[in-house]
Parts: C-alpha cells; sequence; structure tokens
C-alpha cells in the first residue's frame, strides 16, 4: 500500500512523523521501531491554541553542548549522517526529513528569519507554523527567508 505523502516539492514515504519533545533524539527509540519506517521527525511542536511559551532562557545544557531548538534540528542532521549529538556512531544513518516550526508573525521578525535560516542550514526540509490569519505578514515573511530555501 502505498502510503506516501507529498509537501510541495518533498515526498514522504508516509504520513507518520515524530514530535521530537516526546520522541527524544529518535536513537533512543530505535530499540523500539525501525526509525526508517517513518516519515519524518519535527523538532518542535504545534498547538491550536495560542502559547506564551517557555520562559527564558530556552536553551539546555548537555554533556555535549548546548541545544535549543535550532539544535535539534542538527541533532536529527546528525542521526541522518549515523551520528549521536556528541559526534558518536548510532550505527546506521537514520533518513528522516526534517520539519522545523516557524513564526511568520513574530514580533521579532529580524531574529525568526535568523532562526529560519540557521534551521534551513542543518537541514530543514520543510516548515509548518501555527495558524497564520496575517496574509499580508506572511507574505513578506516567506519574501525574506525565499534565500534560505
Amino acid at each position: 500500500m502505498n502510503l506516501s505523502v507529498k509537501i510541495g516539492a518533498l515526498t514522504l514515504q508516509n504520513p507518520v512523523t515524530v514530535a521530537s519533545g516526546t520522541f527524544g533524539y529518535g536513537n533512543e527509540a530505535g530499540r523500539f521501531t525501525d526509525l526508517n519506517a517513518l516519515g519524518g521527525i519535527i523538532t518542535k511542536s504545534v498547538s491550536w491554541n495560542p502559547r506564551i511559551g517557555n520562559a527564558p532562557t530556552r536553551i539546555a545544557e548537555t554533556p555535549s553542548g548546548m541545544l535549543n531548538s535550532i539544535g535539534l534540528a542538527n541533532v536529527v542532521s546528525r542521526l541522518n549522517h549515523g551520528l549521536d549529538i556528541g559526534g558518536a556512531s548510532v550505527g546506521a544513518p537514520t533518513s528522516f526529513h526534517l520539519g522545523v516550526v516557524v513564526n511568520p508573525t513574530a514580533l521579532d521578525m529580524e531574529l525568526e528569519v535568523r532562526r529560519f535560516g540557521y534551521k534551513a542550514e542543518a537541514g530543514a526540509e520543510f516548515a509548518v507554523s501555527q495558524a497564520v490569519f496575517d496574509v499580508g505578514a506572511l507574505r513578506t515573511f516567506l519574501s525574506r527567508i525565499d534565500h534560505a530555501t
């Protein structure tokens, strides 16, 4: 049965994606499931309801360095190269499609565009956002990130 899903030019082998916050970094779940059977991994979640978000600082210190939402995209990229966050081999590389979250109506547009650029550099293949009701803001955001895609 063909379960593939197209998102623009990207084709996922199936619609099953997991969220990094509930799925760890992926390699932990490899003991329980074939990670290459997943359609993709999303590095942050999306909610129907507005959220204030986590209070600053939104960064965590790990034995291998600092980690934030951009760092999570780098973690997935490393897994796709067969490495963990510290650079050690995890065995066979995964083949995750990497999705990230963007906020086209962010109050600090410069920061949001810069952060998206970092996520794109880390290997993001697609981005999702919460519902956008300001079409003008969306067009502006899309024109600003066009260089990163």
